[in-house]
């Protein structure tokens, strides 16, 4: 399973300067995952600047980090089916199927939702999912799912397993029974 935003895609590096320029901030760098409160921005407000970015298109426009297609390849190449799990608002859900199927369409299935775990309705395990939000990683080991953290700052202060890249994520998938 793979999280799209902060791990197929750099979602600070494209929705971060929109919100900045939307609420006049200086940009710096975004160092927790709730960075936004640095500004004194409330959670609902945070959400509905997020609507606001996806009607606007913005998460169709988002950059896949270096890597990423390579390994969703090399792990389809394995024969593992793949499913994207994103949190993203409705008005998200056209442009990151689209997205998905632009970039990564290798990927056998797509789902909403901040519950992470819902992939593993798809298949039989085991199952391997990698995702930068600390308690969405917790929440997917505590449910028997080989989980990973995509090191990023906003949870370098977390005691999880984690990889830097995405070719680490194929090859703890790829290696797996070997």
């Amino acid at each position: 399973m793979w999280d799209n935003d902060g791990v197929m895609s750099d979602w600070v590096g494209n929705f971060y300067p929109w919100l900045c320029a939307r609420e006049g901030w200086v940009e710096t760098e975004w160092e927790i995952w709730h960075h936004y409160r640095n500004h004194e921005m409330h959670d609902v407000e945070f959400v509905e600047a997020l609507k606001e970015y996806a009607s606007l298109g913005g998460f169709a426009e988002q950059q896949m980090f270096p890597g990423v297609r390579e390994a969703i390849q090399r792990i389809k190449d394995a024969g593992h089916t793949q499913h994207v799990v994103t949190d993203r608002p409705d008005a998200a859900h056209a442009d990151t199927a689209w997205w998905v199927d632009t970039f990564a369409p290798e990927i056998d299935t797509l789902s909403f939702g901040r519950d992470k775990t819902v992939f593993k309705a798809y298949d039989d395990g085991p199952y391997y999912a990698i995702d930068d939000r600390i308690e969405n990683v917790q929440s997917m080991i505590d449910a028997g799912i080989n989980a990973v953290l995509l090191d990023q700052p906003w949870n370098r202060e977390a005691d999880l397993p984690r990889v830097y890249t995405a070719e680490e994520f194929a090859e703890l998938v790829c290696s797996a029974g070997e």
